[in-house]
């Protein structure tokens, strides 16, 4: 129910789950009076918990270990047991995660893409990233294309470096030929 989500404000590194029974397009509303955006943001992730994250900026390299590796030690899940941190991404087509298992078996991480990202440490852990900020002059623009035609889930998350409210953002159905 989307109009019950309708006030809640999705704070930068925010990242939801969003159901689509069609091919959907969601637009992210820029907002230029927050000023200039930042080169570089910081979050804090505690240790034991799941977080379902989205970067508010175009990392400069987009690998997820440039991303989080930097920041969280050099380990991903090779397979076998996990190191020291993980993440993994959820794909529409198979409805099953993909894990980070090395350059590449992950696509990029880009803002409004939704990523898992999980610690072993018994401290917190900050994870810093430096890149461009996504255009604050025009709508940002996510396809949610449905599998097959049944319904499915995708994980996105709010491109921008400052809270935006779920009412501002846009859904448009695509026109299909036929």
């Amino acid at each position: 129910n989307i109009s019950a989500l309708s006030a809640t404000e999705l704070p930068p590194w925010t990242g939801f789950w969003v159901y689509v029974e069609r091919d959907l397009d969601i637009l992210f509303p820029p907002d230029p009076a927050q000023g200039p955006a930042p080169s570089e943001m910081e979050m804090i992730i505690e240790p034991g918990r799941y977080y379902l994250v989205s970067v508010p900026l175009r990392p400069e390299n987009p690998d997820a270990n440039a991303v989080f590796g930097d920041d969280l030690g050099e380990g991903f899940h090779d397979g076998s047991e996990w190191q020291f941190w993980r993440t993994s991404k959820y794909d529409y087509r198979t409805e099953t995660y993909t894990r980070y298992t090395g350059s590449g078996s992950l696509a990029d991480v880009i803002p409004g893409r939704g990523f898992w990202i999980y610690h072993v440490y018994d401290i917190p852990m900050y994870i810093t990233v430096s890149g461009t900020p996504v255009s604050q002059s025009s709508y940002t623009e996510f396809k949610l294309p449905a599998r097959n035609g049944e319904g499915t889930f995708h994980m996105v998350g709010n491109p921008f470096p400052y809270g935006l409210k779920w009412r501002d953002v846009k859904v448009r159905v695509p026109m299909t030929e036929g």
